[in-house]
């Protein structure tokens, strides 16, 4: 098992920022990322960073000390408050129907949900490392699980569904990999975006790129890759004898 390779690439300075101690909801959809302020403000960016179009008002608004959690199934936006409160969006700002309770939350004043999104379920993902999967319509499934890893009580996570993983970061810039189980499939690794500890960043994915969006508007493509992170079980334990040896093979692959 060798630390996987980890950096960050900065995209542009998007001309956005968010106030209060929070940080932008932020999800992909349909060739677009929309980033949401905690006042429903929701602005449509490409992926290059660039504002498409005004902002609107969603009429919808989280706490100004925490904001939104952002994950969308390909068609629309969700957006969870830290009382757990949930959204449904279309990507012109429209909300759908009612705020759904969902009957969770993280229990502090500071920090809202990570939001992901695999186009079934929703997995919700607390400061403590709770982690929640919820049907689309809000509704809880099971207990939360604990994933092992917490963050500051006064950020919480950013979180995205990416390529059948969970991605989650934290305020200091550590990047973990989970499965949608909740367990820890890489490590938390630094990719070198840190902010103030009182804010959070979000994560969004296009299926190819993960992209992170600080609360200053500055947009990263954060990359965690684990072509250097190999872990092959065998069906049975091997004992090595003279006769029974064992040959390994790496193979490194560029891309």
């Amino acid at each position: 098992q060798l630390q996987p390779y980890a950096n960050s690439s900065l995209v542009a300075d998007v001309g956005i920022t968010d106030t209060g101690y929070s940080g932008f909801g932020f999800a992909y959809c349909g060739g677009y990322l929309y980033a949401l302020q905690h006042d429903g403000t929701l602005y449509k960016l490409t992926t290059n960073g660039q504002l498409v179009g005004s902002s609107v008002s969603t009429g919808i608004s989280a706490h100004y000390d925490s904001g939104f959690g952002m994950a969308s199934d390909g068609s629309y936006l969700y957006a969870i408050t830290r009382d757990g409160l949930l959204y449904k969006l279309n990507t012109n700002g429209s909300v759908i129907g009612s705020a759904v309770s969902t009957g969770i939350n993280t229990g502090t004043q500071f920090s809202t949900f990570g939001l992901a999104c695999d186009g079934t379920y929703l997995y919700a993902l607390s400061y403590n490392g709770t982690l929640y999967k919820l049907t689309i319509a809000g509704s809880l499934i099971g207990s939360g699980v604990s994933v092992g890893i917490s963050t500051s009580s006064q950020n919480g996570f950013g979180l995205v569904y990416h390529n059948n993983y969970l991605y989650v970061i934290n305020s200091d810039g550590y990047m973990w990999k989970l499965t949608t189980a909740g367990q820890v499939f890489v490590a938390g690794v630094s990719v070198g975006i840190s902010i103030d500890k009182r804010f959070s960043t979000d994560l969004a994915s296009d299926g190819d790129t993960i992209y992170a969006l600080t609360y200053q508007g500055k947009l990263y493509k954060p990359n965690i890759s684990d072509h250097y992170f190999a872990r092959t079980l065998l069906a049975s334990p091997i004992t090595k004898t003279n006769q029974n040896t064992m040959k390994v093979i790496y193979e490194f692959i560029r891309s």
